[in-house]
């Protein structure tokens, strides 16, 4: 496969020393039939013919291209589109004929449901058909309705230029009052010229009164009687995302002088590795130009992050004051310095979007030195709270899904990002645009537009990352820069691609040596720029600066890149202006160099435009240029600054520098606070001035007179009915919190618990959602029980919880009580505990279990709603409801683990399960039962005995004996026979697996296959089900007739027989090491909010939500395994033995095994003892009791040790230290002693060992005699009762497995020609051959096998062979 990239990256060399492109294109098929035949066909008047070719390019290839010519290409769509425009009215007809019905049916229901999208489809698919123009019309009433003028405008321009059934004045009317609504003045009255001109005596009614068109147009171009005064805006000003604004080309304030520096950040890019291999925290001086910071603005706040950690910090406040930081843990591995990349944010409606780093690739080597895999990072896209940073979604990141290089566009409730996929690293990168519902995170569409290779290396493996550009948006168009060879424009409603433009890269050379040498940057990465129906974008892969027209992605002009420049600054006054050392101005209709301008000291960052002037920053300080004259008006040095330079971002009067390793900000405070004064008292009741005014006194620290603004602000928006005016509402809701908690902490501080109570209570009234409320709720709690009123701080608690849906926070709120109730007694929970009875009183009256539960809800730390729950399972039980009935007895063993009738609870569910035959439950319920009250009375048949005896005697039981594995051994019938063959139609081999646990009867003539992403089930009567998973399956067991599932994503619960899901719980980390406990699915995650600490979950297996969560530390070196009714692993650095208690996750043993990171094992566990294993080292075993070692057995005599567990024993084979001896011993698991150690002829390699019925069965290789071994031993004496010898040809040995008197013994050879076959051999309990069974040499693949239900299955390529 690397062979093959690595020639097609030669082959893409040599096209791109021709074509100055290397990207890839996903070209519509039969071209010809679009380009040439369907134009013949329709001149010929054939139009139903030209439509049969179009209607299934659009259905299978709507985002494919059509080529124009070498640079240029169009999208599918937008090619037919305009091959439609010149159709006839004929033609039109015959379209019209084939689209209409079935349009006016999908009109008809969008205009019922009021359904934009549906709307959006008609006009965008089929905008040719009398429908879409109708559809169109609605829509922008609806837009218009809903307060959306400008989406409005943007929909009605299109029709003015076409010919139309409708009246041209209805639709001149219509834009008319969008464009007013819009305040797009200058377009409103070009709207006016073309009527004037065209339909001068057009008349039309406004209601019942018919008014000529022209005076209509002229009456809203005059401003509204009621504006007296023009007034400053209500918002304050931002800097939103990097560029400024959606189209790349913001504005900051004129006239702002660069004042004192207020505060600075230390902030540092990611320690590097260079491609020397040396690393570094920061770049080498020859990369001065990486400037990766770009901070936003948003309501008077600063956002910026540097890969692995987001800043929110208050832009006024006195010195630095982090908001909030949301930080993720440095991923393990090491990250390749690009100078491509920037760290931008962007911030919407009080939410932050931020791409971060959340894993690391791992590098691969050969000879120590020789760079074969480069490491290449993930980046995640996150949605956080703008004022919290709490994280409210996260997409992408996992391997095949999109890594985010950008933070996405806001345009509504939708944003625009490019994603980048790369499946492995010898692939080419693929480009995508995506768009992502704001609220959710969804994915709403995801196009393709470019694939292709960075530079590669000797191995075909890309040598760095592949970075798209930050999404523009004008109008109903994106703009893209892939970087990568490739500009797209694309239609934002739904993704279709518009045109598509090839420009000259910089030339993908191959590698003919070890060392690697990257394409030097030339542009720094930018979003693109669209002002006048120009585009202009300046690709790092490409030494010009490109013009093209936005519509039809002409090349207008381009200009190769001077040496001192390096960014793109803007647009203003038909001039782009581009800047680095120096500055250059260039004609945008000409592509003409006007004029340069040359810094005092050279510049360095990106800088900003403002109406008329230009800020430039450069080493030593801020130039303030005219762009009329192109001189500079006022040059400031930086004070205290440590930067030299960087990008510079100008909001609401304050500069902010990001320089290379600090954000800094410069604004004189006193003068701030003068103008805050003086607008403030010309302005006294106007919302956004009190606002604005709010926040900066809140950021300076004058707390109490923010509080009296904001509280106007508040009131006036309440009472308002302006959008632009009660939209400051939520901002100032959430500001009037956060003051709260600020205020009320202050008072307490000064022990004023009074107006600290005031303010708690204040903020909880202005919480926005219950996590917010539970913090306000805790304040105010911890100063009631500091204060000596427990009660009350009960009583806080109490109240919250009907509002706790959420189960995790209901736990959360309930253990807060509960602290409470431990720390003052049960007194303090008095009152609660009266309304507990109360209600349940009540309950009890209503006679149903549901009734009784609700007291549970509402009053969980109550004794009231132990008997409520007590109840509710004798309702379950006599009204038959089973299921019903254990899962609230396993509800009251959670959350009632200290309660008096908890034994009695386990004994009845442990009943329970017996009679439904989940003895793997009951005995993990046993267990716990021993473990945690041996000497508790409880009642059977109603009868008293000691749980101890209780536990004992169940154990004793024949249904538990074998309940451990779990899974039925049912012996082989010789001879075996081909039962059932199958071939999979798909490609590839699937892997057979076998599932823990008892198998149901009714599915013992399954076998479950495992592909990549999907579990097959086949019956031997040629039945299936196949059911698709979202990552390959780690995990698989049967629980109560229905079988669990997992994969690194997620968690399944299935119907065996169907394959039908019964419950599916998604992670938001990688999952790993499942195994089932009791009724709980055990497991491995981490948590990248807390330090990426490892986690161990388990999920309710019957239900499928999360039962609880225990973070531990060290890298786990073992699976979960089962120790009676305890979770227990080991771990590494350090070295700790863990056990949890599977029914509640309380942690029962953290033992300390010793210093260092020696690795550890779990080789058996029992309820008493487990005995660890250090591979080639010792084995030692440990009290689960008491926590001590019992015994130690170094493993010094013996060379690769092999051992094997057998009952109370413990077998090691082994070839000894320097001798050609096998070494076999035995230990006893209880003492730790050698009860035998047996030198033996040498058997050779140990391969495998298996323990069966009184005998041991060892597959070794005998290199020397080139022979494959088999031999019984005697487990007791170590004696060799047999050994079978066959020639090493006889193949490569798969583990051997028991089954009753046989052992089934699989190899697979390979033949001459490269092919594979299987040979399956049964051996009775003296050594004889029972059986031979072979394939023949036909396979691409080795086979594998598994021995189950008295049958042996295996699976070689993509067939199933299954022999009983």
């Amino acid at each position: 496969m690397k062979i093959f990239a690595f020639l097609c990256s030669l082959l893409l060399w040599e096209y791109s020393q021709d074509q100055k492109n290397t990207a890839l294109l996903r070209t519509v098929p039969q071209v010809e039939d679009l380009t040439q035949r369907a134009p013949k066909l329709a001149k010929a008047g054939q139009y139903e013919k030209a439509l049969d070719i179009f209607e299934p390019l659009l259905k299978k290839f709507p985002n494919h291209t059509v080529p124009i010519s070498a640079t240029l290409s169009i999208g599918v769509r937008t090619y037919i589109t305009k091959q439609l425009a010149t159709w006839p009215p004929e033609g039109i007809v015959a379209y019209r004929k084939r689209y209409d019905a079935l349009l006016r049916e999908k009109y008809e229901r969008a205009q019922q449901t009021q359904d934009l999208t549906l709307l959006t489809q008609i006009t965008s698919q089929h905008p040719f058909s009398s429908v879409a123009i109708e559809a169109t019309l609605l829509h922008s009433d609806f837009l218009l309705d809903r307060g959306s003028p400008e989406k409005a405008a943007r929909l009605l321009k299109p029709l003015l230029e076409r010919e139309l059934e409708i009246p041209p004045g209805v639709v001149a009317a219509k834009l008319g009052l969008a464009l007013s609504l819009a305040g797009e003045k200058e377009e409103l009255e070009a709207v006016q010229a073309l009527s004037k001109r065209n339909w001068p005596r057009t008349s039309i009614y406004i209601g019942k009164r018919k008014i000529l068109l022209q005076d209509y147009l002229k009456d809203l171009l005059l401003p509204p009687k009621s504006q007296k005064s023009k007034h400053p805006s209500l918002l304050i000003p931002e800097w939103p995302l990097i560029g400024g604004a959606a189209d790349g080309n913001g504005t900051a304030e004129p006239s702002v002088s660069l004042g004192q520096q207020a505060w600075q950040l230390s902030v540092s890019p990611a320690t590097y590795e260079f491609s020397n291999r040396s690393r570094f925290r920061f770049p080498q001086q020859s990369q001065d130009y990486f400037l990766p910071f770009h901070p936003v603005v948003s309501d008077g706040i600063v956002y910026v992050h540097n890969e692995y950690s987001v800043y929110a910090l208050p832009l006024f406040s006195k010195g630095v004051d982090v908001l909030w930081s949301f930080r993720l843990p440095t991923p393990p591995g090491t990250l390749m310095f690009d100078d491509r990349v920037i760290h931008t944010t962007s911030v919407q409606k009080g939410r932050v979007y931020v791409n971060l780093i959340t894993k690391l690739g791992q590098a691969e080597e050969r000879l120590g030195y020789v760079r074969v895999k480069f490491p290449f990072p993930s980046r995640t896209l996150f949605a956080l709270d703008a004022y919290t940073g709490e994280e409210i979604w996260q997409k992408g990141g996992e391997k095949g899904a999109y890594s985010f290089p950008t933070a996405p566009t806001p345009d509504g409730d939708r944003l625009y990002v490019g994603g980048v996929k790369q499946e492995n690293t010898t692939d080419p990168f693929e480009h995508y645009l995506v768009c992502l519902d704001r609220t959710s995170g969804k994915i709403l569409w995801e196009t393709f537009v470019a694939s292709g290779l960075t530079e590669i290396n000797l191995f075909g493996n890309s040598t760095r990352e592949s970075f798209g550009s930050p999404v523009a948006i004008k109008g109903d168009l994106l703009y893209y820069t892939t970087n990568h060879g490739v500009f797209v424009a694309l239609n934002k409603n739904n993704g279709q691609l518009h045109w598509v433009y090839r420009y000259q890269q910089l030339p993908v050379r191959p590698t003919r040596s070890i060392q690697i040498s990257n394409n030097p940057l030339e542009w720094i990465n930018a979003p693109p720029i669209v002002e006048d129906n120009k585009v202009v974008f300046t690709p790092t892969d490409s030494r010009y600066l490109h013009v093209l027209d936005t519509q039809t992605g002409r090349e207008l002009w381009t200009v190769r890149r001077r040496s001192d420049i390096r960014v793109l600054y803007g647009i203003q006054n038909k001039t782009v202006i581009v800047g680095g050392e120096t500055l250059g101005f260039y004609d945008l209709r000409t592509g003409q160099l006007v004029d340069t301008f040359h810094p005092r000291s050279p510049g360095r960052g990106r800088g900003v435009l403002a109406p008329g002037e230009i800020y430039m920053p450069t080493h030593t300080g801020l130039h303030r240029i005219s762009l009329s004259t192109r001189t500079s008006s006022k040059f400031t040095r930086w004070k205290g600054s440590r930067s030299k330079g960087g990008n510079v971002v100008i909001v609401d009067g304050a500069v902010i520098l990001a320089g290379s390793k600090a954000l800094e900000t410069y604004f004189d405070r006193r003068s701030f606070e003068k103008e805050a004064e003086m607008i403030l008292a010309q302005n006294p009741d106007h919302i956004g001035i009190l606002y604005r005014s709010a926040v900066r006194y809140s950021q300076s620290g004058k707390d109490e007179k923010a509080l009296v603004l904001f509280q106007k602000v508040f009131q006036k928006g309440k009472a308002s009915k302006k959008p632009t005016e009660s939209q400051l509402l939520s901002a100032c809701q959430l500001r009037l919190y956060r003051l709260h908690l600020n205020l009320g902490s202050k008072a307490v501080s000064q022990k004023d618990f009074l107006k600290g109570e005031a303010h708690f209570q204040e903020a909880i009234s202005f919480a926005s959602n219950i996590q917010s409320q539970l913090k306000a709720t805790t304040l105010l709690a911890d100063l009631f029980a500091s204060t000596g009123n427990p009660a009350k701080a009960v009583l806080c608690f109490a109240d919250l919880l009907p509002q706790c849906t959420d189960k995790a926070l209901h736990r959360t709120v309930r253990k807060k009580i509960s602290q409470i109730v431990e720390k003052n007694g049960r007194a303090c929970y008095r009152l609660i505990e009266k309304r507990a009875e109360a209600y349940y009183a009540q309950a009890l009256l209503e006679k149903t279990p549901e009734a009784l539960l609700e007291t549970t809800k509402l009053y969980p730390n109550s004794l009231a709603a132990q008997k409520a729950v007590l109840k509710a399972i004798e309702l379950y039980k006599n009204s038959g409801r089973e299921r019903d009935q254990a899962k609230a007895l396993r509800a009251f063993l959670r959350e009632y683990p200290e309660s008096d009738v908890s034994p009695q609870v386990h004994v009845t569910l442990i009943l329970f399960l017996e009679k439904r035959k989940q003895y793997s439950s009951a005995l993990s319920l046993l267990s716990r039962l021993g473990r945690l009250w041996p000497n508790r009375f409880v009642r059977v048949e109603g009868k008293k005995i000691a749980a101890r005896s209780f536990v004992k005697l169940r154990m004793a039981l024949e249904i538990y004996q074998n309940t451990e594995k779990g899974v039925r051994n049912i012996p082989l019938e010789t001879p075996l026979s081909l039962a059932f063959k199958h071939k999979e139609k798909r490609a590839g081999s699937g892997l057979l697996i076998q599932p823990g646990g008892s198998r149901p009867e009714s599915i013992r003539n399954y076998t479950f296959l495992r592909f990549r992403k999907s579990l097959v089930a086949l019956r031997l009567n040629g039945e299936r089900w196949t059911l698709s998973l979202d990552n390959p399956l780690l995990f698989s067991h049967f629980h109560e007739q229905e079988l669990l599932l997992g994969t690194s994503s997620s968690l399944l619960r299935i119907d065996p027989k169907t394959g039908k899901k019964l419950w599916s719980l998604p992670s938001p980390a990688p999952m790993r090491e499942f195994s089932l406990i009791g009724s709980h699915i055990c497991f491995f995650t981490s948590d990248y909010k807390v330090n990426n600490a490892n986690i161990l979950m388990a999920v309710n297996a019957v239900e499928g939500d999360i039962s609880w969560q225990q973070v531990f530390t060290g890298d786990p070196s073992s699976d979960i395994h089962r120790a009676g009714d305890l979770a227990l692993f080991v771990t590494r650095y350090p070295p700790v033995l863990f056990a949890y208690d599977s029914e509640t996750g309380t942690p029962v043993i953290k033992k300390t095994l010793s210093s260092g990171g020696v690795l550890r094992k779990v080789f058996q566990a029992k309820p008493q003892q487990v005995v660890l294993y250090s591979p080639h080292r010792f084995l030692e075993a440990w009290s689960l009791s008491d926590e001590k070692r019992l015994w130690k057995v170094n493993l010094d005599l013996f060379s690769s040790p092999f051992p094997v567990a057998s009952g109370k024993t413990i077998h090691i084979f082994a070839q000894r230290q320097g001798r050609n001896i096998t070494l076999a011993a035995r230990v006893d698991t209880k003492t730790g002693k050698f009860d035998r150690l047996v030198e033996k002829p040498f058997l050779g390699n140990i391969q495998y060992a298996e323990a069966g019925r009184d005998l041991l069965y060892v597959v070794s290789l005998d290199r020397q005699n080139r022979k494959l071994l088999i031999s019984g031993i005697n487990p007791d004496t170590l004696a060799t009762n047999w050994t079978v010898r066959y020639p090493d040809s006889e193949g490569t040995p798969l583990p051997p497995t028991v089954s009753g008197d046989h052992l089934v013994f699989v190899r697979f050879l390979r033949g001459s020609n490269g092919t594979f076959s299987y040979k399956v051999t049964l051996l009775d309990r003296a050594g004889n051959p029972v059986q031979n069974i072979s394939s023949p040499f036909q396979y691409q693949r080795p086979p594998g096998y598994i021995v189950e239900e008295g049958r042996v299955a295996l699976t070689i390529d993509a067939e199933v062979h299954v022999y009983k």
